[in-house]
């Protein structure tokens, strides 16, 4: 029998895939928000590594969400998510 992904891996790699697929976010620009390396967001973007919560509360900070928008007893707020991804990419490229 093949090995499942945990249910944290899947809501970690639901939400990278939000921001990267809906918000058109680098996975580089996902990892800076929580501090974490390019490889290791594809790894979680692919449900192989989870975020922690300590992650979750860095990225929910840096996309100035509540980290609840996250981590909700039911899916994330998928709307409210990918709009601040967004407002986060249009401030990157407002500094360059």
């Amino acid at each position: 029998m093949r090995n499942e992904p945990k249910f944290s891996n899947v809501l970690s790699a639901r939400i990278v895939c939000l921001l990267k697929d809906q918000s058109h976010m680098t996975l580089k620009e996902i990892g800076r928000l929580m501090i974490l390396s390019e490889s290791f967001i594809s790894r979680v973007k692919h449900a192989k590594s989870t975020l922690t919560l300590d992650h979750l509360d860095l990225l929910a900070r840096s996309l100035n969400l509540d980290l609840s928008v996250l981590v909700s007893d039911q899916a994330p707020d998928l709307k409210r998510v990918i709009e601040a991804g967004w407002k986060i990419k249009i401030e990157a490229r407002k500094r360059k």
